[in-house]
């Protein structure tokens, strides 16, 4: 255990970058504020969602409490950080467990397996601590004060918010050993692997959805039979993750059961640990050998060969290419970028085929919702994947220490630029099937319509796209120690979203000004395919100017 603990101390401190940090305050304070700068300005950016989520927060605590269920805001908060937190620590155990670049220098030190893994997870779970605090905090302080909790109440919640990930990231983590360990022979381990953890993730959906829907037939009965029994919704709300339960009675029971609720939910997660820790001693250096092995290459005849050499594309294309490949051969890149193609059509048909009244409610909205609005909104869809997508947004970083190969192949950097433009655009493309299956299943359109929605879903990509690699340029984030940082850890992928975020609303500002001058449907069509092609060809064009200064001025 002193191993563990030494040894996440010091991954700590080179992951969070504290030893850089304490270096830059006392000898480059420009550097240090400039750091200090950026997180202020995220954290002011996001400032007023999450201040509109603790009013509704407290909204809800107030009708919860008329019903006799407060705790329904504690479990509210608990549940969504656990889904958070388990979406995202698939690809974040898969990338610091198996594809971070100390493992070269751990692996050969007498260390356990164990031991290994076990500092990984604790450092996975640090970073947890900062995805679950705007949502699980502000649902802990809104029921406190709410309900006046005394003094045990707050002491009990911190080591509940401590505790709080490690359920979901150790079921995470171990469907992740398990994976890997079985993949690890086969020629095709990278294609399985993402195979696998699309699955995994669509059959939690699909538990989370019968196991807390309502039943077809008998929703009125069922809903006010919830609201009239003592914890009906608390029940309902944590079927798909009963420790959740197990929390909010430790904070909410009263006296000493308070604290026989916090032993049960303290044991559950070190059951959890122990688990954790028994199979990555196991399977962890099995899976990670299977990821370090290199398949054989092809074999071409001369033939072949000739044929290959001959044949050229343009450098646009060819660059285009390298990405997808890129994007291939590293899992986690791939399933960052692609799962949500996968998993919003899950979101979308399961509640479809199981009928009931989300149906009905969907054919009403489908008879009330103006054409203009659905042809608009599958439109403004396709954009908005384009601009959540990490494939623009961390196109330069992804390639870290190997941006000097870019910086020195004989293509120019306007010529690269493109490149990455057209396969964000490839990217983008992605979502048209998905676009097409959301119109025949819940609002079907006309095949004009349909060409409508996808030709401006298109063309209004284009400033999520450039606005995304002229900020990604600007400032390449290139010294990550695993693939999953050079995305999740890449503070230009936020930027990237709030930037385009006010492009977007510019443009639905001109949409609807248009709407309310003309109200025609053509001239808001126009309108927004012309404002979508200026902003983006004026913030196209700045990019291929600054594109050979940055490549050249990068320093890896």
């Amino acid at each position: 255990m002193m191993n563990i603990y030494k040894l996440t101390l010091i991954q700590l401190k080179i992951s969070l970058g504290l030893s850089a940090m304490r270096w830059n305050m006392k000898h480059d304070l420009k550097k240090f504020f400039g750091a200090a700068g950026i997180i202020a300005l995220v954290l002011f950016s996001l400032g007023p969602i999450f201040f509109l989520y603790f009013r509704m927060l407290q909204g809800t605590y107030q009708v919860t409490s008329e019903l006799g269920q407060p705790e329904f805001v504690l479990a509210a908060g608990l549940i969504i950080s656990t889904f958070l937190v388990f979406f995202f620590g698939l690809t974040m155990v898969l990338s610091v467990f198996f594809f971070s670049r100390d493992l070269s220098i751990l692996v050969p030190l007498p260390l356990e397996p164990g031991t290994i893994m076990g500092s990984k997870f604790a450092v996975i779970i640090a970073y947890k601590y900062l995805t679950i605090a705007p949502f699980l905090i502000p649902a802990i302080l809104v029921f406190g004060s709410g309900s006046g909790a005394g003094f045990l109440y707050w002491v009990i919640a911190v080591p509940v918010f401590l505790l709080t990930p490690i359920i979901p990231l150790g079921v995470a983590a171990l469907f992740i050993l398990l994976l890997m360990s079985l993949t690890n022979l086969s020629r095709r381990r990278d294609t399985l692997r993402i195979i696998g953890m699309v699955l995994f993730l669509l059959l939690v959906l699909t538990l989370n959805y019968f196991l807390t829907g309502i039943p077809e037939g008998e929703e009125m009965a069922y809903i006010e039979e919830m609201l009239q029994k003592n914890e009906g919704l608390l029940i309902q709300m944590t079927r798909i993750f009963p420790p959740a339960l197990l929390a909010v009675r430790a904070l909410s029971a009263a006296g000493a059961a308070k604290i026989a609720w916090f032993a049960y939910f303290l044991l559950t997660n070190i059951a959890g640990l122990a688990a954790v820790y028994l199979v990555g001693q196991k399977l962890f250096y099995r899976g990670l050998i299977g990821g370090a092995e290199v398949g054989k290459g092809k074999t071409f005849s001369k033939e072949t060969l000739t044929k290959k050499l001959s044949t050229s594309s343009s450098p646009a294309m060819a660059i285009a290419l390298r990405e997808i490949k890129y994007l291939l051969r590293t899992p986690v890149y791939l399933f960052n970028s692609l799962s949500v193609l996968v998993i919003v059509p899950v979101i979308l048909v399961i509640p479809l085929i199981s009928g009931g009244a989300l149906t009905n409610s969907i054919d009403m909205l489908r008879d009330e919702i103006p054409r203009l609005f659905q042809v608009m909104s599958l439109a403004g869809f396709m954009a908005l994947m384009s601009l959540f997508a990490p494939a623009a947004s961390s196109s330069f970083s992804r390639e870290g220490r190997q941006f000097w190969v870019s910086q020195i192949i004989p293509v120019r950097a306007e010529e690269q630029v493109n490149g990455k433009v057209l396969y964000s655009y490839l990217i983008s493309a992605l979502s048209i099937p998905l676009v097409i299956l959301i119109s025949l299943v819940i609002l079907p359109l006309e095949p004009v319509e349909l060409f409508i929605v996808v030709a401006i879903g298109l063309i209004a990509s284009l400033p999520a796209i450039v606005v995304s690699l002229l900020i990604d340029l600007a400032r390449p984030y290139l010294s990550w120690d695993n693939p999953q940082k050079a995305i999740k850890q890449n503070i230009n992928v936020l930027f990237a979203m709030l930037a385009g975020g006010v492009v977007y609303a510019l443009i639905f500002l001109a949409g609807w000004l248009a709407y309310q001058r003309l109200g025609s449907d053509l001239a808001v069509y126009l309108v927004v395919v012309a404002v979508s092609l200026a902003v983006g060809a004026l913030l196209y064009l700045f990019l291929i100017r600054i594109a050979p200064n940055r490549y050249r001025d990068i320093e890896v």
